[in-house]
């Protein structure tokens, strides 16, 4: 069976492993690389697992979400969707689905009344499950990454909560 949940700072190991197998295996549906990521120091892990949902199969995380939100009273009710990933074998399955509808529930109780996320134009499937969410595509950045030589594009994506 598969929950989401958050994992505490001492976990920060496991987040490593599947966002470096992420960044390894879906280079572009990212804006880091693994070369950049992979000497990151614990501290750095520890730190950036506050925002991450995972989704776990016993004791391993399979898929992975996070929310990084605005800081300024001004951007206080925006969040910004980071480092969905699920794993190859898990796919298929809707846990992408899953870890996006957890998102579109605890945002709004913790004020975050609207999501913005980029997504590259060769994402098909990510792309197909955030418009089946109620994402909707509102702009695109061109030439936005540079990756293995190559620059890719991206949409912007936005999903606002019922009001």
């Amino acid at each position: 069976m598969i929950t989401i949940t958050q994992l505490p700072p001492d976990c920060w190991e496991q987040y490593k492993a599947i966002r470096l197998e992420a960044l390894q295996t879906d280079p572009l549906a990212f804006g880091c690389s693994y070369e950049e990521e992979a000497n990151f120091s614990e501290s750095t892990w520890r730190e950036r697992i506050n925002i991450m949902w995972f989704a776990m199969l016993k004791d391993e995380p399979v898929g992975m979400i996070g929310l990084l939100r605005g800081t300024m009273q001004s951007t206080s009710h925006k969040g910004l969707v980071v480092s969905f990933w699920v794993k190859p074998s898990m796919r298929g399955k809707g846990l992408g689905k899953e870890l996006l509808l957890h998102l579109q529930v605890i945002a709004p109780d913790q004020g975050c009344r609207k999501m913005v996320l980029d997504v590259t134009m060769s994402q098909q499937a990510a792309i197909a499950t955030y418009n089946a969410l109620g994402f909707r595509q509102v702009g695109v950045l061109h030439q936005e990454l540079y990756i293995h030589g190559e620059y890719v594009d991206q949409f912007v994506m936005e999903w606002l909560a019922p009001v």
